[in-house]
């Protein structure tokens, strides 16, 4: 468990959070907290889901949940373009870190 929160807590810096948590935390948090992700953490065998405080727009809230649906269906080229919008849009740092991956993605699949 130490591990784990170790490697979460290292991720604030590439997700560009002050807050982050996994969902078993999240889920005691008497806080509205905004679902960022699954992540691969090294030497974990499953993807731990990552949540944040919920402080951002509603819009934003919205276009992410979409951009990460492609994400997750492997639509790196429609990921791509909402995760780029919404980091250049509000300045998001985890719609940056998943901007970045879909690139990592394509170059993969080229």
């Amino acid at each position: 468990m130490i591990n784990t929160a170790a490697r979460i807590e290292h991720l604030t810096r590439q997700l560009g959070t002050r807050i982050l948590c996994s969902a078993p935390v999240a889920q005691h948090l008497q806080q509205n907290m905004r679902f960022l992700g699954s992540v691969s953490l090294r030497n974990k065998a499953l993807p731990v889901a990552l949540y944040t405080c919920a402080d951002v727009s509603p819009a934003l809230l919205a276009e992410y949940k979409q951009a990460y649906e492609y994400f997750e269906n492997k639509q790196f080229v429609e990921a791509l373009a909402g995760f780029t919008r919404l980091a250049e849009n509000y300045a998001d740092g985890p719609s940056l870190y998943f901007a970045n991956a879909c690139r990592q993605r394509l170059k993969i699949n080229e």
